[in-house]
């Protein structure tokens, strides 16, 4: 696994190559065209200035436009979301991204 990949820009290429399926119904990705979904941390929670810190991959996962409408902003959404990411990257690259975020 590349170690760096979790803290690389969210580009829709970086994320893409990390998950490649969408957060919610689990169905892949088509030609990289998705919604990009903070799911951690969200842009309106830091200054502006601070939202490089935010817009990596650990923090980022593809949703397919129509699930991302539907289903955005639910608290099973974020349950889906930290278990694929923790799943793709593990327990302990999940908490460090969360820990670095809020010091």
């Amino acid at each position: 696994m590349d170690t760096h990949l979790p803290f690389r820009a969210a580009t829709a290429c970086n994320v893409f190559a990390a998950y490649k399926k969408c957060a919610w119904c689990g169905k892949r990705i088509v030609n990289t065209r998705f919604d990009r979904h903070h799911w951690c941390i969200k842009r309106g929670k830091l200054p502006p200035a601070r939202f490089g810190e935010i817009d990596l991959v650990v923090n980022v996962v593809p949703l397919h436009t129509e699930c991302h409408a539907e289903y955005g902003q639910s608290q099973e959404m974020e349950e889906r979301c930290a278990a694929l990411v923790e799943k793709r990257f593990g327990a302990e690259i999940t908490q460090q991204f969360k820990e670095a975020i809020w010091r």
